[in-house]
C-alpha cells in the first residue's frame, strides 16, 4: 500500500477496520496532483470501489466519497492521487 499517501488519522482507522470489518465503508477526501485528468481519475476510482459524492475543482482538485476499507490501498496506487484523508464531515462555511 502507498501508505505515504494516507493521512495518519486514516492509517489508524484503516488498520483497526481491516482487522474487524474490511468491507465496512469509510468516508474519504482525496486530493489530486496538479494537472490530473479529473474524468479519467474519477472513472478509475469508481472502478476501484469509490462511491463519489463530490468533486471540487480548483487549484487543488478534491474528490470526496465512500470506499470499503479493503479498497483504500487500490486508490492510493493511482498515480494522480496526492493524499487520501479521513472525511470527518466537518466543513467550513
Amino acid at each position: 500500500m502507498s501508505i505515504s499517501k494516507l493521512s495518519s488519522e486514516l492509517i489508524l482507522i484503516v488498520e483497526n477496520k481491516l482487522k474487524m470489518s474490511p468491507k465496512e465503508n469509510v468516508d474519504v477526501v482525496i486530493s489530486l496532483k496538479k494537472d490530473a485528468n479529473i474524468g479519467k481519475v474519477e472513472k478509475e476510482m469508481t472502478q476501484k470501489g469509490l462511491m463519489v459524492k463530490t468533486v471540487i475543482e480548483g487549484p487543488v482538485v478534491i474528490i470526496a466519497g465512500t470506499v470499503p476499507v479493503k479498497d483504500i490501498s487500490e486508490l492510493a496506487e493511482i498515480s494522480e492521487v496526492e493524499k487520501i484523508e479521513y472525511d470527518s464531515g466537518v466543513y467550513a462555511q
